[in-house]
């Protein structure tokens, strides 16, 4: 088990879904559902970040919730209610990533540790994963300052930070539930095992 918190990020609109994509029925639970259940046995505590109009269908689910504040949809916004409740080292993740598994956060961990950053997130050959990484709590006041300045661009930010990335090779682990055609190949992959 990792000794760290997770936080799952869940406050987009899920505007190209057409729906939350959270409540997505995903095997025998909702997406978010099954992310709790294995994210329950790799770190020490799971954490939801929302916007308060979600918090009603996801009191419910074992984990605790952060709830963002304001209108303003953007990860940054989840990043920074997040630290700043938690005032420690947070594993951060996407509610759209169903194929992550311990040996991604292991690695991030491994280098995390051995050449301590601000921030360690995960990268393919075709796309950097800001959203899925290892989070330091002195970042939060350069992360405010963007938020003030609505520097919404979550790649600008990392770069303004002490950060490196964990490269994998898979680019199918990463894979993001953006569209119904994404979820719907994502739950073929989940019923036939292909991982």
């Amino acid at each position: 088990m990792i000794q760290k918190k997770c936080v799952i990020l869940c406050g987009g609109k899920s505007s190209r879904m057409g729906r939350n994509k959270a409540l997505l029925p995903f095997g025998e639970h909702s997406l978010l559902g099954l992310l709790i259940e294995k994210y329950e046995k790799i770190f020490s505590k799971v954490y939801l970040c929302c916007k308060e109009e979600h918090k009603e269908s996801y009191q419910d689910l074992s984990a605790n919730l952060i709830i963002e504040q304001g209108d303003v949809f953007s990860p940054m916004i989840g990043l920074e209610a997040a630290l700043r409740f938690l005032n420690t080292p947070v594993f951060f993740c996407s509610v759209d990533c169903p194929f992550l598994e311990e040996k991604h956060f292991n690695e991030i961990k491994k280098l995390h540790l051995g050449n301590q950053k601000d921030i360690t997130y995960a990268k393919t050959p075709l796309k950097s994963h800001y959203l899925i990484g290892l989070y330091e709590p002195h970042i939060l006041l350069r992360l405010q300052e963007c938020i003030q300045k609505e520097a919404f661009k979550l790649g600008n930010f990392v770069s303004l930070c002490d950060s490196q990335a964990v490269l994998f090779d898979k680019e199918s682990d990463f894979s993001n539930l953006n569209t119904y055609e994404d979820y719907q190949k994502a739950l073929k992959r989940e019923e036939y095992g292909r991982r």
